[in-house]
C-alpha cells in the first residue's frame, strides 16, 4: 500500500492543533491576567537592573546570562514527529523516505516554532538588551538572525543525536553542543571577544559531522516515538494547570511521609472529604509535583531578590499560579468512585475542596512570608504575610467556590 508521507504529517499535525487550539483559547480567554501581571514584574526588574546596575561594570555578567538562557532554549528544544506507537512498525519499511518527504516538514516546523519563541524571548529581554549590550536596533535583529540559524542547527544536531544507541553517547554529544552554543552566544552577547572566522569553521565542522552520522546510521524508532509521547505530555501538562485534560494521564506517588502527616489530622464527618482531597493532592505526581516546583521558585525569589516591590509582585504571582494550577484537579477528582460513595452534599464537597487548597496556599504564603523576612525585614514579612492570607482566603472562598458552583449548577447530573 503506498502512503503519501507529505499528506500523512499534515493530516497529524492539523488533528493536534485542532485538539491544542481548544485549550489555548480557554487559556488565553480566562487566565489573561497572568501574562499582563508578568509584564509588570518584568518592569520592575528591568528598572531595578538599569538604575542599579552600570554597562560598563555588568555587560560581560549580562552576556553570560543571556548566554546560559538562549542556550537551553537552543540545546534542548525537539523536533516535532507527530508519531505515534504503531509507526515503529507500520513507517519502518518506508525509512529512507522518511527524511525527505516526513522528517523534513517536522524540521521545518520545529524551526518556525523555535524562531517564533526566540523573537519573543528577544523581545522582552530587549530593554535590558539595549541597555546592557547594545543600543543599535540594526545589531539587535542580526543578533536575532543569528540566533535563529543556530537554532535550525540545533534542531537538526539534535534530531541526527537520536539515531546513536548509546544513551551515554547521547548524553556527551548534547553536552558538547550546550558547551560549543554557550561560548558562541556568549561572544555574540559581548561576554568576551574572539573571532567570528573561527566560529564559523567549528559551525560547519560540526554541521559536518552530524551529516556523516544521518549517513551511517539508521533511526531509533522507539526513542523517536517517547520522545514525542513525552512532547505530547508537556503541552498537556501545561494545559491541566488551567483545567481538566482528559488526555493527561495521572501517575501517582505513595509519599509515606507526607501521609503520615496528614493522618494527624482529626477526622470528623465534615473533614472526610477534606483529608480526602488532601490525599490525593498530595499522592498526585503531576499536581504534587509542580506545586513543589513553584514553591521552591518562589521562596528562592523571595530570598535573593533584593527588592521589596519585586518581591511583593513575585509572592503574588506564584501564589495565584500555584492556586490556578491546583484548582484544576477539581474535575479530575470528581471522576473517582469514592467521591460518590459518602453520604455528603454537593456544598460539603465544595467546602472542602476550597478548604484543601486554601491550605496549600496557606502553607505557601506562610513559607515565602518567612524567606522574605529574611532578605527584607519582619516588617514587611508581616505586611507581606497578612496580604497573602488576604488573598489566598479570597481566591479559595470566593472567586474559586463561586466559579465550581456555576459548573455544578450547569452539569446535568446535579
Amino acid at each position: 500500500m503506498k502512503v503519501n508521507l507529505r499528506q500523512l504529517w499534515k493530516s497529524r499535525a492539523s488533528a493536534f492543533w485542532k485538539d491544542a487550539a481548544q485549550y489555548l483559547r480557554i487559556i488565553l480567554s480566562g487566565y489573561i491576567y497572568l501574562p499582563i501581571m508578568l509584564l509588570i514584574m518584568l518592569a520592575f526588574l528591568y528598572q531595578y537592573i538599569l538604575t542599579e546596575w552600570s554597562a560598563a561594570s555588568y555587560t560581560a555578567y549580562v552576556g553570560w546570562i543571556f548566554a546560559l538562557l538562549f542556550s537551553l532554549q537552543l540545546n534542548f528544544s525537539r523536533i516535532r514527529t507527530f508519531l505515534s506507537e504503531p509507526d515503529a512498525i507500520y513507517l519502518l519499511p518506508l525509512e529512507d523516505k522518511m527524511d525527505k518527504q516526513y522528517f523534513r516538514l517536522s524540521w521545518f516546523y520545529s524551526f518556525v516554532i523555535q524562531a517564533f519563541v526566540l523573537f519573543t524571548l528577544m523581545i522582552v529581554l530587549s530593554p535590558l538588551y539595549s541597555g546592557m549590550i547594545s543600543a543599535d536596533r540594526g545589531v539587535f535583529y542580526v543578533t536575532y538572525g543569528i540566533i535563529a540559524l543556530l537554532a535550525g542547527f540545533n534542531l537538526y544536531a539534535g534530531f541526527q543525536e537520536r539515531r546513536l544507541r548509546q544513551e551515554g553517547m547521547k548524553v556527551v554529544h548534547t553536552a558538547g553542543r550546550w558547551a560549543l552554543n554557550i561560548l558562541f552566544l556568549a561572544m555574540l552577547f559581548k561576554a568576551y571577544s574572539f573571532s567570528f572566522v573561527v566560529w564559523g569553521v567549528v559551525w560547519t565542522l560540526a554541521i559536518l559531522y552530524y551529516y556523516s552520522i544521518a549517513k551511517r546510521m539508521s533511526w531509533d524508532w522507539i526513542d523517536l516515538v517517547e520522545i514525542e509521547q513525552r512532547q505530547l505530555l508537556q503541552f498537556y501538562q501545561f494545559a491541566g494547570w488551567f483545567m481538566d485534560v482528559p488526555h493527561l494521564p495521572e501517575r501517582v506517588k505513595k509519599r509515606k511521609w507526607l501521609i503520615f502527616l496528614l493522618e494527624k489530622i482529626s477526622l470528623t464527618s465534615e473533614s472526610a472529604y477534606t483529608f480526602l482531597y488532601l490525599r490525593s493532592l498530595a499522592r498526585y505526581q503531576n499536581i504534587f509535583t509542580l506545586y513543589l516546583r513553584l514553591l521552591v521558585i518562589a521562596l528562592l525569589c523571595m530570598y535573593f531578590v533584593n527588592h521589596l516591590p519585586l518581591s511583593s509582585f513575585l509572592f503574588i504571582m506564584f501564589l495565584l499560579l500555584n492556586g490556578v494550577q491546583l484548582s484544576g484537579s477539581w474535575k479530575r477528582l470528581q471522576a473517582y468512585f469514592w467521591d460518590a460513595i459518602y453520604p455528603v452534599t454537593d456544598r460539603e464537597k465544595l467546602t472542602s475542596f476550597c478548604r484543601t487548597i486554601y491550605s496549600f496556599l496557606f502553607l505557601q504564603t506562610l513559607l515565602g512570608s518567612i524567606a522574605l523576612g529574611v532578605q527584607q525585614g519582619w516588617k514587611a514579612a508581616v505586611v507581606m504575610l497578612i496580604v497573602g492570607l488576604l488573598i489566598t482566603y479570597g481566591y479559595s472562598y470566593v472567586i474559586l467556590l463561586r466559579r465550581l458552583k456555576k459548573s455544578l449548577s450547569k452539569s446535568p447530573f446535579h
